[in-house]
């Protein structure tokens, strides 16, 4: 038997308080509608998973971690364009804004080390809820291997890390969108209906995956051979072709930031600080089209020959991206780099689908 959850005397209640206003508006009969509501919200005695000490036995415990603001907008607009017998055109649009900062954290230590910051750290005081930290990438040096930079503006590259300054972190932004919402038009002429429904997150950002595999195993220009267990790096799974942009001669350190591959002598750098560098951070704002629909409904005279009530028919397009911040060519809906950090991508499904549906009511 072992104990799954530990308990906590400490635990209290979590609070917040909460301030809002609200509107809900029409103008011209209604033609124009909508609300705005602006808010304001203080929590105090966040509950969650509360590092302990390393000498009581449980890395955490449940329990009360620290005090967080939360100030927004929300906004819903709502418009007939057009309103005829044969032809109507309507619109919806929904946003919403929100930023957050971790005015009080509860830590057994203080979080005094680079690498704790840049990769396990969730909540700092002072910044906004998950946010992001990074080395600061300071590119290759003239062997291939990664250089960040430090609080004095020096180049580091050395694979100890442990007693680095926090001071030489990067905040790069916030796993949580800023702005998100959506927008819906809705278009009927005669029997012909269209919809469409524009989805958008901006304001936020992510980790790459970037190339992991950098030594260990022997590599071949187009193909890794290992033997399962010999080369611990290499052991499953296809490699990345950024692999193919590797550092591989001095000078490349001027067209790639990817480290060099080496066998031998791992120990001279730290592999981390490319992995978790302010390079492999990318922007994730996105517009995409959730979908767009275009469906008939036959006249009633042919459904009365045919003795049917409804026939309708319809084709959908879902999901195509209309715009993406990122270099990288990534969908932020598919690549995990989440506030755990990991660092993975997922097939991307149901992209630029579609969908032909036919309707019939007897």
């Amino acid at each position: 038997m072992s104990i799954s959850t530990y308990a906590n005397r400490g635990l209290g209640w979590e609070r917040t308080e909460n301030i809002n206003i609200g509107v809900d508006y029409g103008f011209f009969k209604n033609r124009l509608s909508g609300s705005i509501d602006v808010y304001k919200r203080r929590t105090t005695d966040l509950i969650g998973q509360l590092p302990t000490n390393l000498l009581s036995g449980p890395s955490s415990v449940t329990g009360n971690f620290g005090d967080m603001y939360n100030k927004g907008v929300e906004l819903s607009l709502n418009s007939i364009n057009i309103s005829t017998r044969d032809f109507t055109w309507s619109t919806t649009l929904n946003m919403s804004y929100n930023v957050n900062k971790i005015t009080k954290l509860v830590q057994p230590t203080a979080i005094s080390d680079l690498s704790r910051l840049v990769q396990q750290t969730k909540y700092y005081e002072g910044y906004p809820a998950l946010s992001i930290f990074a080395y600061n990438w300071a590119g290759l040096d003239n062997m291939g291997d990664p250089q960040i930079y430090l609080p004095d503006g020096t180049k580091y590259k050395a694979a100890l890390v442990t007693g680095l300054s926090v001071d030489g972190a990067k905040y790069m932004g916030t796993f949580q969108p800023v702005w998100n919402g959506g927008f819906l038009n809705f278009v009927r002429y005669k029997n012909f209906s269209l919809s469409s429904s524009i989805i958008f997150n901006l304001g936020y950002y992510g980790r790459r995956d970037a190339m992991q595999q950098l030594s260990g195993g022997r590599l071949d220009p187009l193909q890794v051979t290992f033997s399962q267990g010999s080369y611990p790096e290499l052991t499953s799974g296809n490699v990345s072709t950024e692999i193919l942009n590797r550092w591989k001669q001095p000078g490349d350190e001027n067209i790639t930031d990817v480290p060099s591959y080496i066998t031998t002598n791992t120990s001279r750098r730290n592999t981390a600080y490319y992995f978790y560098g302010s390079n492999n951070v990318y922007d994730a704002s996105y517009i995409k089209m959730r979908d767009i629909s275009l469906s008939y409904r036959m006249p009633k005279s042919f459904l009365e020959k045919l003795k049917v009530d409804e026939i309708q028919l319809r084709v959908q397009l879902s999901n195509v991206m209309l715009w993406k911040a990122n270099k990288f060519g990534l969908d932020p809906e598919f690549q995990i780099s989440d506030i755990n950090y990991t660092l993975d991508r997922k097939m991307p499904v149901g992209q630029g689908a579609i969908t032909i549906g036919l309707n019939v009511k007897f």
